[in-house]
């Protein structure tokens, strides 16, 4: 399981492959915790370029690494 809070201290960009293998890229803009948010995962916020915003629960990511913002 990913830990998404080694990207929070700074909110990188971040390319997310999800379980189904599909990959979305762009700016994390929050990360909930699980029991504050009463959720079964903590979940990861992410906006790409075009505005577009996905909410990933920490279960359905496959794998996540820092990218760079020209990249996307």
């Amino acid at each position: 399981m990913i830990n998404v809070w080694t990207f929070a201290e700074d909110l990188p960009f971040v390319e997310i492959t999800d379980v189904n293998g599909v990959v979305f890229k762009g700016e994390i803009i929050h990360i909930s915790d699980a029991e504050e948010a009463d959720a079964e995962d903590d979940e990861v916020v992410v906006e790409a370029l075009s505005g577009e915003i996905r909410i990933f629960p920490v279960s359905q990511i496959s794998s996540m690494k820092r990218t760079n913002r020209n990249l996307l």
